[in-house]
């Protein structure tokens, strides 16, 4: 009977001692941080630009949904020219730091792509997927920031509407 008695009390023990544990690494993983892109944007500078040369304004957000301040965090962009430029700043629990890079120069009215990446500043902090990352964000560029030319669509459906009322007239 007291042997019963007493499995049955270090089985207790035994559990609560697991759940305790439990909870304890539970508490340990909430308490970080986790960064990640949610948003990307730029704008080319219409009154700024040298012959074929733009003026670009680049903002990356960064959002930390984590339950305490980011470390000191380096957001790099780095264009197809090798020019690389860093900002630094720390991100608080549940929200988001734009890191603005203006006036970054590009030759040509072409399509461009940047390299981005974050990473704590520290080099004693070791890398991880919630405190780094990397990606690429491609700017098409045209007068209005897009690709197309300005009025070309038009001028492709004036030319249909022309072709098809002459085939229209000719089949009568």
């Amino acid at each position: 009977m007291y042997f019963k008695k007493d499995m049955i009390l270090i089985l207790v023990i035994g559990l609560l001692a697991i759940q305790q544990t439990m909870c304890l690494s539970a508490h340990a993983e909430e308490d970080t941080y986790k960064l990640s892109i949610v948003d990307k944007t730029y704008s080319v500078n219409p009154e700024k630009q040298l012959r074929d040369w733009y003026y670009f304004n680049i903002e990356i957000t960064l959002f930390n949904s984590g339950t305490i301040d980011s470390d000191n965090i380096t957001m790099t962009i780095e264009d197809e020219d090798g020019v690389v430029i860093h900002r630094n700043g720390t991100i608080p629990p549940n929200q988001e730091k734009t890191f603005c890079f203006h006036d970054h120069l590009l030759k040509g009215m072409v399509e461009h792509q940047i390299n981005i990446s974050y990473f704590p500043t520290s080099e004693d902090i070791e890398l991880n997927e919630t405190n780094s990352g990397k990606d690429i964000f491609i700017l098409l560029v045209g007068e209005d920031g897009s690709k197309s030319t300005p009025g070309f669509e038009l001028s492709i459906v004036i030319f249909g509407l022309f072709v098809g009322i002459l085939f229209l007239k000719k089949r009568k």
